[in-house]
């Protein structure tokens, strides 16, 4: 559109991987000289809203974008594919780093993360009011415009066993990326639950088979069950993807939560499962768990689309550990 200081425009977008449109509010704020591989270029300073996020880009005439900083704290400068397919990320640290950049940092510790039975927690900072924090776990005790004080209790296996409702059939359905219908999914399902196990067992079996068998393997891809189920490793997508897979193909309602987890002294952002077993009851087969620690922080439910609105969060969001208990010790 050839904007000049001072223009602004709003464009909608499609994404064609999750199908969904986004509205992008571009401003231009200013001119500026860059030097990129030696040589001076004039741009031209954007500010682009999109997804609840800011990234500030710059632009030359012709189109080209130049340089990038995002929220994450990542500066991207354009470079001759030469120079990007020489970047590789074989380390664990530099994979590491990257983690890190988009982890929410935390004031205070917790002391025994994976025994954690009870946690409050301060949040502030991006979209944090947006989020709906309340759900069977978590309870925002208090909350205003930017921030939220936040209780949350480790998952426990519902007790009852209550018939499948009608309004949980949409958590059997198949998915473009939660392919419960094919066959390979129905296949593996059947052979993993085996015969005259009820909902827990076949919930607890395919935990067991998803933790073991799934490589863990940081992954930049877009998550399919199917996929996870022919190459077998991944992260915390790749396994909660084909974990809900497998479930529905069993029979049992599931679905994809999304939020924080506590590790390394900072929150990491996560997926894991939850099914429905006369109640909704969390769990991780990423790291073993057949319920989730109380660091577990759920922020939404769904797949890919409804996870863009973790842009309005990420690189901006603070916590602060108020308590903890541990087994029944409060600290």
């Amino acid at each position: 559109a050839r904007l000049k200081p001072g223009q602004e425009l709003r464009v909608k977008t499609l994404d064609p991987v999750t199908m969904t449109t986004a509205d992008v509010h571009v401003r231009a704020i200013g001119r500026e000289t860059l030097t990129l591989a030696g040589r001076e270029q004039e741009a031209t300073v954007l500010e682009v809203d999109v997804q609840g996020m800011r990234v500030r880009a710059w632009m030359d005439a012709e189109g080209r974008m130049l340089k990038q900083d995002t929220p994450f704290g990542w500066t991207l400068e354009s470079c001759t594919s030469d120079e990007a397919l020489a970047l590789t990320f074989d380390s664990a640290e530099d994979g590491a780093d990257m983690l890190r950049a988009v982890a929410v940092p935390v004031q205070g510790e917790i002391s025994d993360p994976r025994e954690c039975r009870r946690l409050t927690l301060r949040l502030n900072g991006g979209a944090v009011s947006s989020v709906a924090w309340n759900t069977g776990r978590q309870q925002a005790v208090s909350s205003n415009d930017s921030e939220v004080v936040l209780t949350v209790k480790a998952a426990e296996i519902p007790a009852s066993r209550g018939p499948i409702q009608d309004d949980l059939r949409q958590y059997l359905a198949a998915t473009p990326f939660i392919q419960s219908d094919h066959p390979d999914i129905v296949k593996r399902a059947r052979a993993i639950v085996g015969d005259g196990v009820d909902r827990v067992g076949a919930v607890r079996a395919i935990h067991r088979w998803v933790f073991r068998k799934v490589k863990k393997q940081p992954t930049v891809s877009m998550p399919s069950a199917l996929d996870v189920l022919r190459h077998m490793e991944g992260d915390c997508n790749e396994h909660t993807y084909l974990f809900v897979a497998l479930a529905r193909a069993a029979g049992i309602p599931a679905k994809v939560v999304v939020g924080l987890v506590y590790t390394r002294g900072a929150f990491y952002y996560h997926a894991w499962p939850a099914v429905y077993v006369g109640g909704w009851w969390e769990l991780d087969p990423t790291l073993g768990q057949e319920a989730v620690d109380a660091t577990h922080v759920a922020i939404l439910e769904g797949e890919v689309a409804d996870q863009l609105k973790l842009l309005g969060l990420m690189g901006q969001l603070k916590a602060e550990v108020v308590s903890e208990e541990n087994g029944g010790t409060h600290d």
